[in-house]
């Protein structure tokens, strides 16, 4: 009887395993491994109490007294909860009280994390409209003035827990953008967005800035693994870039020489199979539009409701909100499909595949059918959301 690979993925909202004779497959990547639990908790420990050896500050030891702690999340919740909850138990054995905690994130995320977080810690959305909601810090060498969520400055330590994704504004803008511009207001949004298009160093110059006039002294990062956390880095948050950086590339890059494989199956389904969002779903098409050498290449996705209706929208040619991104990586894999054999198993409509040159599998046996009928070899991408491809 020959060996067996699996490949989990989403059919119907549940997770389904997909069996594949193992002679089929030349190259299986499924990204960093998660944290147990215990591992989780331990790393935490370490960052609120410190550790033997261990250089970087403790957040025990920015505490004094009675002090009302803040804590921005930026990310998703997903990610943040298993920290986040864990990190309030450890600063509650150091002394902070459930009153003196605020919990700071976006709109976006508010009902995941209320839902999750343990009993009557304050949790408040950040509104960069709200001109009540927001306060002046000072203003940087560049004229930009400095608004952070007032919630936030009236505590007397601020700890950030950013998630830090493979892709997006975090490696372009630095990953403390999560707390500002995130946790400030809308017009200063739109200006550093536009200044950042112009000049980018002086942008994370002025983010540096931020940090040093607002005191902060310690943030945490949180690297995704394959179905959790795979890393978390705390430092001095002007100094986080450094770190996780190149953290990042060492968890997410993937090598596509290290198979002659000539057959691509791409699968990502997003964090507790909630299904991807519309950004991850970009990054899915993008990296499937650089692979015109596979002679097959297979989209494996699970999507969420909101980028489903948004990919309505884009093929229909009646799109709820610009995204210019996402537009050219739709055109760029459908003139690559109209070429080559490109299929597609998810919860996407085959009216919507049609429209893209995809071939629409109706089914998972399909695609094992697929792979295990071949005599080519195939290369599995896992969590092609957020890999990181190098060759």
């Amino acid at each position: 009887m020959s060996a067996k690979s699996y490949l989990n993925i989403v059919w119907d909202n549940q997770s389904y395993p997909l069996e594949f004779d193992s002679s089929a497959i030349g190259y299986h990547w499924k990204g960093p491994k998660a944290l147990t639990d215990q591992e989780l908790r331990s790393k935490v420990q370490e960052i609120v109490h410190g550790a033997i050896g261990r250089s970087q500050i403790a957040a025990s030891q920015l505490l004094v007294g009675d002090d009302r702690v803040a804590i921005p999340v930026h990310g998703d919740s997903s990610l943040i909860l298993p920290l986040l909850n864990a990190m309030i138990e450890e600063l509650q054995i150091a002394g902070v009280r459930t009153e003196d905690f605020v919990v700071l994130c976006d709109a976006s995320e508010l009902d995941a994390i209320k839902a999750s977080i343990k009993p009557n810690i304050q949790v408040t959305a950040h509104n960069p409209t709200a001109i009540e909601e927001r306060a002046y810090l000072a203003s940087t060498q560049a004229g930009s003035r400095i608004y952070l969520n007032r919630h936030m400055l009236d505590t007397d330590v601020i700890i950030p827990l950013i998630a830090a994704e493979p892709h997006g504004e975090g490696p372009r803008k630095g990953y403390m953008q999560g707390l500002w511009p995130n946790f400030s207001d809308s017009e200063t949004r739109i200006q550093l967005a536009e200044k950042f298009r112009k000049n980018r160093k002086q942008v994370l110059k002025e983010i540096q800035e931020v940090l040093w006039l607002g005191g902060f002294h310690l943030a945490v990062a949180i690297i995704p693994g394959s179905g959790g956390v795979a890393s978390l880095i705390s430092e001095r948050p002007s100094d986080i870039q450094k770190r996780v950086y190149p953290a990042v590339n060492t968890l997410w890059n993937c090598n596509i020489e290290e198979s002659e494989a000539d057959r691509l199956i791409l699968s990502a389904f997003g964090d507790s199979h909630s299904g991807i969002d519309l950004k991850s779903l970009s990054q899915v098409i993008k990296s499937a539009a650089n692979f015109e050498h596979f002679k097959q290449v297979v989209l494996n996705l699970w999507i969420d409701a909101n980028a489903l209706e948004a990919l309505e929208g884009f093929v229909h040619g009646n799109p709820i909100s610009p995204d210019n991104h996402l537009i050219s990586c739709l055109r760029n894999l459908a003139d690559i499909a109209a070429n080559q054999k490109v299929y597609i198993l998810s919860n996407i409509p085959e009216e919507l595949t049609d429209e893209l040159n995809l071939i629409h599998l109706e089914s998972p046996k399909e695609l094992a059918n697929l792979v295990n009928r071949s005599s080519a070899q195939w290369m599995i991408i896992e969590n092609a959301n957020r890999v990181r491809f190098i060759s």
